[in-house]
């Protein structure tokens, strides 16, 4: 046999022993941090799909979550509304009639 031959037999041999031994650091140093190597391709899977009884158990379970929110959100407003009395009313629109009749004296450039 030549000496090209196994010279080139010999660096090819090299080659690979060199391309494993990086693969195996690769393995090891994941190993390490608690991460398996990165892959080479990742495939892309595309969004998970529910089963229809799933489905329709979530729906229901939102829909009775809003139930429960806006029933709450309604006694809520209900407990915080306040309202005036009739005397109460009268002052106010006095008082707003009395704004606006200041307001219509100014003359028509200042504001």
């Amino acid at each position: 046999m030549p000496l090209d031959t196994i010279l080139a037999e010999l660096k090819s041999e090299r080659d690979r022993v060199d391309q494993a031994i990086t693969a195996l650091e690769g393995v090891l140093a994941g190993a390490r941090t608690g991460r398996a190597a990165a892959p080479a391709v990742r495939r892309n899977r595309g969004r998970r799909k529910l089963a229809a009884a799933l489905r329709e158990r979530l729906s229901q379970a939102k829909k009775l979550w809003w139930a429960k929110k806006k029933a709450t959100a309604s006694k809520l407003e209900t407990a915080q509304r306040r309202t005036f009395s009739a005397a109460t009313r009268r002052k106010m629109a006095k008082a707003q009639k009395a704004r606006w009749a200041k307001v219509r004296q100014q003359p028509a450039g200042k504001g």
